[in-house]
């Protein structure tokens, strides 16, 4: 069940820089339920555990929101968040706690398994991890087995893949979208252009024309693990670390058995529901008879 939550700088709203008290009603300076404008209508904005991601840029503070029983609450039409945009005339924040790397992906969890229950069994969405206005990948880490993960990532869920110029070569530099600002082609790595590569052999797999639908699994706070779903295949199950180490996870949604790693074509081996991994898989489970114990 969705959460209403509220982000903010501290205490401050983002609009107006009205101050807002904890544990009691506030109450607008400006309401006006008679239109959809933002501002002329005033009031509070908030949103759902499922649908704050898309704002989560805008402020350091997580709030949990109560609306008194004689507020006014207007549902905002939004293209691009329906059902995530709401104001009120009167509200009331608790708990407050600063925005973390593992909020921010559990909030993208929530949002990722919202979408695959509200959209059509048929949307098809086009997964980015780089455009023009981001910082590029390579600047954001240097360790190349996390750059790895988070591209295997993206290729991995349903939806087209993409990649930015420069994106499967490291590039640096982010061009400016207004000018001509030429990036470099050099491969400075070709280990890791390959890989690239083989990010969009599998992604251009006639299989992923039979995916239904890529289900998100819970099985640890700093990993991103998927589970795609085929209309005549079994399941392949994708595990991507998003911290900078090995890490070992345990959990009832990890079946035990004998895998084959799509990326590298590796024998991978799930025991008493436990992995350890560093670098992203692709797992393909294999009967029992291929693989054997070493």
């Amino acid at each position: 069940m969705s959460k209403y939550i509220r982000l903010m700088d501290g205490t401050k709203s983002n609009a107006g820089g009205f101050e807002l008290k904890l544990n009691e009603v506030n109450i607008a300076q400006t309401w006006n339920p008679n239109t959809l404008d933002p501002a002329k209508m005033g009031g509070f904005n908030f949103s759902t555990d499922e649908k704050i991601l898309r704002w989560i840029h805008r402020g350091d503070t997580i709030y949990d929101v109560e609306l008194p029983e004689d507020a006014e609450m207007i549902d905002c039409p939004s293209k691009n968040c329906p059902h995530g945009v709401f104001r009120t005339n009167k509200i009331i924040l608790s708990n407050p706690r600063k925005v973390t790397e593992e909020m921010v992906l559990d909030f993208y969890k929530k949002s990722f398994l919202y979408e695959n229950i509200s959209l059509p069994t048929n949307a098809l969405k086009i997964g980015t991890l780089e455009n023009h206005d981001i910082a590029r990948i390579a600047s954001f880490t240097n360790y190349d087995p996390l750059r790895m993960n988070l591209n295997a990532f993206i290729f991995f869920i349903k939806g087209s893949g993409f990649i930015y110029g420069g994106q499967e070569t490291k590039e640096y530099k982010l061009p400016n979208l207004f000018e001509k600002d030429l990036i470099s082609t050099n491969v400075v790595d070709l280990n890791y252009f390959n890989f690239i590569k083989k990010l969009v052999e599998l992604k251009k797999d006639p299989i992923n024309e039979e995916l239904i639908q890529s289900d998100c699994l819970d099985v640890h706070e700093k990993v991103l693990a998927f589970k795609n779903i085929y209309k005549n295949q079994q399941p392949i199950i994708g595990l991507f670390n998003l911290t900078e180490n090995p890490i070992t996870i345990n959990s009832n949604l990890l079946e035990d058995g004998n895998y084959i790693n799509l990326l590298n074509n590796e024998k991978i081996i799930i025991r008493n529901h436990t992995i350890k991994f560093n670098y992203p898989l692709y797992l393909d489970k294999l009967d029992w008879s291929f693989v054997f114990f070493i």
